[in-house]
């Protein structure tokens, strides 16, 4: 079995992110290999507390461009941040540990707490964090694509 790599990066709006989760599949990269986290859309009422997003994606257009992760996504209420989407594998992370919000989810995922909570204010200030957890050489061609996309904050585990 392969060890797996991991790249995190994060962009300061959501269609960024879009942009480059489309572009990181058109060079290869499958749904298994790619999450996105983002500020949900306050306007959706109770938001955090459904976790079925496809009239949100449709209708207030949270993450619309990707639904090819919509199958795993996640939406739920994070104290401190509001409502927040969760797409791909690490949304499962994200969705598991409500109660050490965000930091505490990209740290039990192996990122480095003073990392994570650059990740959590980029989120509450509305960008989105983009990951790719695969194969080493993979996860390097995904961290230069996350890099000409725009990224920031990008670390590579």
């Amino acid at each position: 079995m392969v060890d797996k790599a991991k790249v995190i990066g994060s962009f300061p709006s959501r269609d960024m992110a879009e942009k480059a989760i489309r572009d990181m599949r058109a060079k290869g990269l499958t749904d298994n290999e790619m999450s996105i986290i983002a500020k949900g859309d306050d306007r959706q009422g109770n938001g955090g507390a459904d976790n079925n997003l496809s009239a949100g994606m449709t209708t207030g257009g949270v993450l619309g461009g990707i639904a090819g992760l919509a199958a795993s996504a996640g939406a739920l209420m994070i104290p401190g941040i509001g409502p927040i989407v969760a797409m791909g594998p690490l949304a499962a992370t994200i969705t598991g540990a409500v109660g050490g919000g965000i930091v505490g989810s990209l740290v039990d995922w192996g990122i480095p707490a003073e990392q994570a909570r650059k990740y959590e204010e980029d989120i509450k200030a509305g960008g989105a964090v983009v990951s790719v957890e695969s194969t080493r050489q993979k996860v390097d061609e995904a961290a230069k694509q996350l890099r000409a996309e725009g990224a920031r904050n990008v670390y590579v585990k």
